[in-house]
């Protein structure tokens, strides 16, 4: 996602809002219900100055989310 006009925290604050619900939503397939999450990586403008950095920085948060136990949103 890119958000505009938005600082590197209140994107944060949006994903982990996200993140939180729909780790409450109940999946169904078949005749299974399950629950699914999602882990995200967040970088802002402040600390990067083109494209290709901030990619590589959100990357690396995504990354960092995952080792720390996933479901969770990481900002760098």
């Amino acid at each position: 996602m890119v958000f505009t006009d938005t600082s590197a925290v209140v994107a944060h604050e949006v994903m982990e809002d996200i993140r939180a619900s729909f780790a409450q939503i109940r999946q169904r397939c078949d005749d299974r219900d399950f629950n699914a999450t999602f882990s995200c990586g967040i970088a802002g403008l402040e600390n990067c100055h083109d494209s290709v950095t901030l990619y590589k920085e959100a990357d690396r948060a995504l990354y960092q989310a995952k080792r720390d136990g996933r479901n969770r949103v990481v900002r760098v």
